[in-house]
């Protein structure tokens, strides 16, 4: 573990238990990879999960994009880096690149972070944060986070309970958990191509004892988008790209 310059920078071992077919890992923990590895950037500066809490704010994961270049297996060490670039409107940019040990690129991460009271989830100011962050806004990947993404004509998919087991410490379902619930609902043939990009946008937290009504639409480039929402809300809209 070392940080330096505003990086941080872990080297990690791939978990056979983090993968699928193929010993690749899964989209989702190449999420929560990228969500630990912010945390831990965080942890090192002094400001762990439980400290922001007691300041009164807390980051939640608003928008992400994923660039496989070659996806990583079971077994592989990864050497994960990730840095703070800055902030835009409300939002905190974060982005992140996972190596192997030669330093050849296997994955890139473009997020976009808010800053919400711990309690109401009420957006704040990115001012309201009571201490500052190491920024390098001189470096970044090469996917953004911040594209928006629109359906021409949706499909209903089918529907998705939310489970006590998909919830998190911000109780609603974790961001990974929308990985595994595209991959699950996509109309795209999973198990004979790879994911080789994802972009995401968290519109409206879902809750344990809702219900996701999830919606689909495939295009002929080998790309699924898929929406989901709890009632009236979109809770997410998401693009899976082969």
């Amino acid at each position: 573990m070392n940080y330096q310059d505003g990086v941080f920078e872990r080297t990690v071992r791939i978990a056979y238990y983090e993968c699928g077919q193929e010993n690749k890992i899964k989209l989702s923990n190449l999420l929560r990879h990228t969500q630990e590895i912010a945390s831990r950037h965080l942890d090192v500066q002094g400001y762990s999960y439980q400290k922001l809490e007691q300041l009164g704010t807390v980051f939640l994961l608003s928008r992400l994009a994923v660039k496989l270049w070659d996806i990583p297996r079971a077994g592989e060490e990864l050497v994960e880096r990730t840095w703070a670039k800055g902030t835009k409107g409300a939002y905190f940019l974060r982005d992140c690149t996972f190596l192997d040990k030669e330093g050849r690129l296997k994955v890139e991460v473009s997020t976009m972070w808010i800053l919400v009271d711990p309690q109401t989830h009420s957006v704040l100011k990115p001012s309201s944060l009571a201490f500052s962050i190491d920024m390098r806004p001189d470096l970044s990947v090469s996917i953004p986070a911040k594209q928006k993404i629109k359906m021409a004509t949706p499909e209903y998919y089918g529907h998705r309970p939310v489970r006590f087991t998909d919830i998190d410490c911000n109780h609603h379902i974790n961001n990974a958990v929308y990985a595994d619930i595209c991959c699950d609902f996509a109309h795209a043939n999973l198990w004979e191509k790879d994911i080789r990009a994802f972009a995401i946008h968290f519109a409206h937290e879902a809750k344990f004892g809702e219900d996701l009504a999830v919606f689909g639409e495939q295009s002929e480039n080998n790309t699924q988008l898929i929406l989901a929402k709890t009632g009236e809300n979109v809770c997410f809209e998401a693009v899976l790209m082969l």
